[in-house]
């Protein structure tokens, strides 16, 4: 009798961990994935040298200039890269789904827009379309 229950128990472990291995996740390994800023600042102190504090240091200040100037109204442009431009997006009614028939006002607001330079244009383009995949 103990044998029997060793055995369904074996045989009720290899089905959860076949069941597991089906309803993982599997995401071919040339698909493109989200890049973080601790893989960007790992890189740029592979390809330069300089330690990852410093570099993980300068890479915040970046950030918070380019976030500071933004909110000045400021326009920030990085020749061959792109521009990040401070628009107004103009009111607009909005609908509640929650409460059919009632409209509040949103009004008018900034808003950061990235418009791409010419050479970043060219590299996302040249990319395989298979190789992107789309948030679910």
């Amino acid at each position: 009798m103990l044998a029997l229950i060793d055995f369904q128990r074996s045989r009720n472990g290899l089905r959860k961990a076949r069941k597991r291995r089906m309803l993982a996740p599997s995401t071919p390994p040339e698909t493109m994935a989200s890049i973080t800023k601790r893989e960007i600042v790992s890189e740029l102190s592979e390809q330069t040298g300089v330690i990852q504090a410093t570099v993980a240091d300068l890479v915040d200040a970046f950030i918070d200039l380019v976030g500071k100037k933004l909110a000045e109204g400021n326009d920030v442009t990085f020749r061959t890269f792109g521009t990040f431009e401070v628009r107004v997006s103009k009111s607009k009614i909005g609908r509640n789904p929650n409460v059919p028939g009632s409209q509040v006002r949103i009004p008018d607001r900034c808003t950061v827009k990235f418009k791409p330079g010419r050479e970043l244009k060219q590299a996302v383009a040249a990319l395989p379309p298979e190789k992107i995949t789309t948030p679910a």
